[in-house]
C-alpha cells in the first residue's frame, strides 16, 4: 500500500492535501486528462472523502500520533475495519486481473477482432471488479457515518457491510450520487457495461464493434476504460491519504 502522505507530524485538522493533489495531477498526465479542467472536481472529491472519513470514524482532528490514532480507530470500528480491509484486498486483486487482461490485449495488435473482444472484457472486469469495490467502500463509509441506504429488493435498510454486498450496484450508485460523488458516478458507462454483460454486441473481423440490435458502431472503449481507471485511482489515493485503515 503506497503512503501518499509525506508529512506525518501534522494533525488531521492541519493536513494539507497539496501532496495528494500533486500525485493526482501526475495520474491525470498518465491518463492524458487535462488537470486544469478537472482540478476543481478533484478537490471537491478529496474534500468529500476527507469529510466522510472524519464523520464515519469520529476522528480526533487534533491527533498527531498516527500509529496510536490508527490503533484506536481499528479498536473502535473492529467489524468495519475487517470488512473494509477485505474490500481493499479484493480491489487490489481485481486490479491485478484487469492489468493482466490489459497486457494481453496489447499483444494482439495483429488480431484486431480478438483485441477488441479483450478490450470489452477488460472494461466489464474493471466495472465489476475494482470500480465496484470502490463504490462498496464509499457506501460502507456513508452508512457508518449515519446515512440510510434502503434496499428495495429486500425492502429494508442496510445495516452493515454484509448487507451492502447484496445491494445492486445501480442502487449504490444512486446512493453515492445523492451524497455528492458525481465524479465517481459519471465516470462509468452503465449502458456499455450492460451491453457487454448481455452480449448485445458483435465484433467484426477488422475489430469494429457494433450493437447487434441496430448495427451502430460502439466507439470509445479505450477512452472509457482510461477514464474509469483514472477515477478509481483518484479515489484510491484520496482514501489512502485520509483513512487510518491504510497505515
Amino acid at each position: 500500500m503506497q503512503n501518499y502522505r509525506v508529512t506525518t507530524s501534522l494533525s488531521y485538522n492541519d493536513l494539507d492535501a497539496h501532496e495528494l493533489l500533486w500525485h493526482q495531477e501526475g495520474w491525470c498526465i498518465v491518463c492524458k486528462i487535462d488537470f486544469e479542467i478537472v482540478k476543481s472536481q478533484i478537490i471537491e472529491l478529496n474534500d468529500s472523502i476527507r469529510a466522510l472519513v472524519k464523520n464515519s470514524f469520529g476522528l480526533n482532528e487534533e491527533e498527531t500520533d498516527w500509529d496510536t490514532w490508527s490503533d484506536n480507530i481499528k479498536a473502535k470500528n473492529g467489524d468495519n475495519y475487517i470488512t473494509i480491509r477485505q474490500a481493499w484486498e479484493e480491489y487490489s486483486e481485481d486490479r491485478k486481473y484487469w492489468e493482466t487482461i490489459t497486457n494481453l490485449s496489447k499483444g494482439m495488435e495483429n488480431r484486431p477482432n480478438q483485441k477488441s473482444l479483450m478490450n470489452l472484457f477488460a472494461y466489464l472486469l474493471l466495472v465489476e471488479g475494482s470500480y465496484s469495490e470502490i463504490v462498496q467502500i464509499l457506501s460502507v463509509l456513508l452508512v457508518d457515518a449515519g446515512h440510510d441506504l434502503f434496499d428495495p429488493i429486500r425492502n429494508d435498510f442496510v445495516k452493515g457491510f454484509g448487507d451492502i454486498e447484496k445491494v445492486d450496484l445501480s442502487i449504490k450508485l444512486k446512493f453515492l450520487e445523492k451524497h455528492g460523488f458525481d465524479l465517481v458516478i459519471n465516470s462509468v458507462d452503465r449502458k456499455l457495461r450492460n451491453d457487454i454483460a448481455h452480449l448485445n454486441f458483435r465484433v467484426l473481423e477488422d475489430g469494429k464493434i457494433v450493437d447487434k440490435r441496430n448495427g451502430q458502431e460502439i466507439k470509445g472503449i479505450d477512452e472509457k476504460t482510461k477514464r474509469l481507471t483514472w477515477i478509481c485511482t483518484l479515489v484510491v489515493t484520496s482514501l489512502e491519504y485520509f483513512t487510518p485503515y491504510f497505515y
